[in-house]
């Protein structure tokens, strides 16, 4: 999300003394203070404020203030996973005769029983957030912290009661893996007068409320604000992105700007506003694989002055910088010098330089891959033959890109089966044999989306 919110001011209280909000997030930046949920006064934001947010150690943090301090909640633990989903539950109730029972939060399934900062409200102290006339409610910002950087899902609020993490949530009888119960189990809870349950599936109204059945055709709609986009990473399948922990040259730390693409870390770029302050910026996906023939595609724009391919897993105290091109595979499309990289090795070539989408197919399995550009293979990888790299066996890869030089315009978008390069739809619906991604070119027979479905299902 990054520059991206939704904002509702209601225009009745309900019942803030008590309220649940249930939230599933994946991370794409750490280190930061992020916004998950906060509230404030429309006429005095300053002095009157609710925040829910991670803190720049990672760890969450909920606290308000008005006539002074009202409540102040920090975890001990950190969350800084990037390459799965977190369920988070609030429950509030300040109606509580036991102080330390009137904030409740929970971790996938799991109540947070551990805190390094535990303030109490007082009793009947009301709570900003949803519900509260003339205060205005933001998921994904507050008046104070940054925006959130990630993903967000299935944003359920209820208004004048206190439920806990296992009425939206439970946990798999075959994996063990705790899952989101469906949006038909969380419509049937008491959603109370400012109640709201929100799925984003409707891409044209985002912040649409699903919580119709509940409420007799009564919605509490939210208004979007910035230009984050729908994605098909969902928390029960979580999608790649490039991987924020093995970072190098400073660049997760730059400024986002209002770039969509780099805010959920499907773009990679060089210097300028919101982009790295040196060359040779480099990461590697969230995910890897030594079994799973995968698939994804590179828009590469500007000065095509950025390498891409695949990546064998750096050793232990390695980042994807200080390994460089040491375990890479892959292509320098740089106009005038473009060249194959091969494990360290350089080899020049006329035909793959320049803007233009390319395409990626990484057998690990048959220690082979390939490359293609605006929709032609070199090799045919669903017949597993004309390889142009092969591999080095008995690998795990991850997908890998290293910024060559401090050039502005230096632009690389990539499609992980999300449907979009930055913030522009691929323009097609091509989905892999399972049915997952979204991509402009025909997926190669044999290859997959890289997400966990698939990586549970093929390795």
């Amino acid at each position: 999300m990054a520059n991206t919110y939704f904002r509702r001011t209601p225009s009745t209280t309900g019942t803030p003394t008590k309220m649940t909000y249930s939230v599933w997030i994946k991370r794409t930046l750490l280190g930061s203070a992020q916004s998950i949920i906060g509230a404030a006064k429309t006429s005095d934001s300053s002095n009157y404020k609710c925040a829910l947010y991670f803190n720049s150690n990672d760890r969450i943090q909920f606290e308000q203030y008005g006539t002074g301090l009202h409540f102040n909640y920090q975890t001990t633990a950190r969350y800084s996973d990037t390459s799965g989903w977190y369920h988070f539950v609030l429950a509030y109730d300040s109606t509580a005769a036991g102080a330390g029972d009137r904030i409740k939060m929970y971790m996938n399934g799991v109540e947070i029983s551990d805190w390094t900062t535990e303030t109490n409200p007082s009793t009947d102290q009301v709570c900003y957030l949803g519900s509260t006339q003339d205060y205005f409610t933001d998921i994904g910002d507050t008046i104070d912290y940054d925006a959130f950087n990630g993903y967000m899902s299935q944003c359920a609020f209820i208004d004048g009661t206190a439920y806990a993490a296992s009425d939206f949530g439970s946990t798999d009888a075959t994996t063990g893996e705790w899952k989101p119960n469906g949006d038909g189990s969380i419509r049937s809870l008491t959603m109370g007068t400012n109640g709201f349950l929100l799925t984003f599936e409707n891409a044209s109204n985002p912040g649409y409320d699903y919580q119709t059945a509940a409420r007799g055709g009564t919605t509490n709609d939210y208004t979007k604000n910035g230009d984050g986009y729908q994605s098909k990473s969902n928390p029960s399948n979580s999608g790649l992105t490039l991987n924020c922990n093995w970072n190098s040259a400073g660049w997760w730390n730059s400024s986002f700007g209002g770039d969509s693409g780099k805010q959920n870390f499907l773009k990679f770029a060089g210097t300028g506003s919101g982009q790295p302050s040196s060359a040779h910026a480099a990461s590697i996906g969230t995910f890897a694989t030594n079994k799973m023939p995968f698939y994804y595609e590179v828009e590469i724009a500007g000065v095509a002055d950025i390498m891409f391919g695949v990546m064998t897993i750096p050793p232990a105290g390695n980042n994807a910088q200080s390994y460089n091109d040491t375990g890479a595979y892959g292509l320098y499309p740089y106009s005038g010098s473009a060249n194959y990289i091969s494990a360290g090795s350089w080899t020049s070539q006329t035909d793959y330089q320049g803007t233009a989408t390319y395409m990626i197919a990484c057998d690990p399995t048959n220690n082979k891959m390939w490359l293609g550009k605006n929709g032609t293979w070199d090799g045919d990888p669903s017949a597993g033959t004309g390889n142009r790299f092969t591999l080095a066996a008995d690998q795990e890869y991850a997908v890998w890109v290293h910024n060559a030089t401090s050039t502005s315009g230096n632009v690389a978008n990539f499609n992980f089966g999300n449907g979009y390069f930055g913030s522009v739809s691929a323009g097609a619906t091509n989905a892999d044999a399972a049915g997952h991604g979204v991509f402009k070119y025909t997926v190669p027979t044999g290859f997959y989306t890289f997400n966990l479905k698939n990586l549970k299902t093929y390795g």
